[in-house]
């Protein structure tokens, strides 16, 4: 059955999963350091190396979106952890 996704003003069905990919790939420490850094954390981030977790860098390919929905603009990674960490702050 064919997902159904609505975008501006045209329904389109797609036949398969549509990767939200911006072609580029963040590493946990990079994000780790712009998580801490939103948050106003000083303190010594830690890694555990001894398990590894896959690929350092995990890159999607983006051509099937932008054939899709080829105006979209993305935010850039350490703005919009820096967006999310101000939204989840202003609710407590």
């Amino acid at each position: 059955m064919p997902f159904r996704r609505h975008s501006c003003k045209r329904e389109q069905e797609l036949l398969c999963p549509v990767n939200i990919a911006q072609q580029k790939g963040y590493s946990i420490r990079e994000s780790a350091a712009f998580i801490a850094e939103a948050l106003g954390y000083r303190g010594t981030l830690v890694y555990n190396t001894a398990y590894p977790d896959g690929d350092r860098k995990k890159i999607m390919s983006n051509e099937l979106f932008r054939k899709i929905f080829p105006d979209v603009v993305f935010t850039d990674h350490q703005k919009a952890i820096q967006k999310t960490v101000e939204y989840y702050l202003s609710l407590l």
